[in-house]
């Protein structure tokens, strides 16, 4: 590990372990301490104490390509990691041993490319679907019951008019919804049971690369993130946008992360100018100055405490709020 003192002093570091891209990260709790989880394209899955930069144990290894796909829940009472690659499988690793938990997950019906794993209202769910153009419907699978739960859009209806680029999956008026980003540059919610979308007919954004939600104040919210260099916190609720775009970044924002510290909304946007900021989603306001990192950032994600686990080039840096 090296140790990184950021110019206003919080806390940060730069753990050696991955030799490629850290691709996607989340963090977890675990014994009363922040754990990052980070999947690369090395092809493996590493736990790290995101306080001191330590790695926890031995690497998670089974994936057979390029993982870059990660999220963190609990299952029985302890922590786990969900993790999708490239070799078209889902697996499940308990994060305080590193073991493996049951079989990989692939669809029997055909190519499984994870394209968002989330802990959802008590459950590990991914949303898979055949690739890129493929035509197919993006599949919802409960992860940890190995059973798929609903498919979208329903029926022959097309998701958007071009490429999806992000999804992700939160609550909306009591049940699990996805929310979509396209090249055609709207975001769209589906129901992830029927399949059937919700809502008016889809606002137009900046060309979105980055999507993260949360549940803020019993409201469902959505981060936005791309090409215009901006984010932008939506109302997946009522559709429209919350407050004025969050500007600063010098190129396109790739990564985003929204979650709840000490009672505040907090946003984070990552950039390929190799810089991360946190805002207060609901001013505006960014808080603290920008933290600058040697590589493009590929993959934030904000624990509990404040620490933001940061993934560039192949290292993982961490700040605190």
């Amino acid at each position: 590990m090296t140790l990184q003192t950021p110019p206003d002093d919080r806390a940060g570091h730069r753990p050696a372990g991955h030799t490629d891209t850290v691709a996607a990260v989340a963090t977890v709790t675990l014994d009363g301490r922040s754990v990052a989880v980070t999947a690369s394209s090395d092809r493996t899955v590493r736990r790290w104490d995101l306080a001191t930069g330590r790695q926890l144990g031995p690497s998670l290894t089974g994936h057979g390509a390029e993982v870059h796909r990660v999220a963190t829940g609990t299952l029985d009472g302890r922590p786990v990691a969900v993790t999708g690659a490239y070799d078209e499988t889902i697996r499940l690793w308990d994060v305080a041993s590193g073991a493996p938990i049951g079989e990989p997950l692939s669809d029997p019906d055909g190519r499984t490319v994870p394209r968002a794993v989330t802990a959802l209202d008590g459950r590990l769910l991914a949303v898979t679907s055949g690739g890129h153009g493929s035509g197919r419907p993006l599949q919802v699978w409960d992860v940890a019951a190995r059973e798929r739960i609903g498919s979208f859009p329903a029926g022959r209806r097309r998701s958007h008019a071009d490429r999806i680029v992000a999804v992700a999956l939160t609550v909306l008026d009591g049940r699990p919804v996805a929310v979509t980003s396209g090249d055609d540059q709207t975001v769209r919610v589906w129901d992830a049971a029927t399949g059937r979308e919700i809502g008016d007919p889809p606002t137009r954004h900046f060309p979105v690369r980055s999507l993260a939600t949360a549940t803020v104040d019993d409201h469902p919210l959505a981060l936005l993130g791309g090409d215009a260099r901006t984010a932008r916190l939506v109302d997946l609720g009522t559709g429209q946008a919350l407050g004025e775009p969050l500007r600063g970044h010098a190129d396109t924002v790739n990564a985003v992360a929204l979650g709840t510290v000490n009672g505040r909304a907090v946003a984070v946007t990552g950039s390929w100018d190799a810089t991360v900021r946190a805002w207060d989603a609901l001013t505006g306001d960014q808080l603290g100055a920008e933290m600058a990192f040697p590589a493009p950032v590929h993959a934030v994600a904000l624990a509990p405490d404040g620490l933001v686990a940061v993934g560039f080039g192949s290292e993982l840096g961490a700040f605190r709020l």
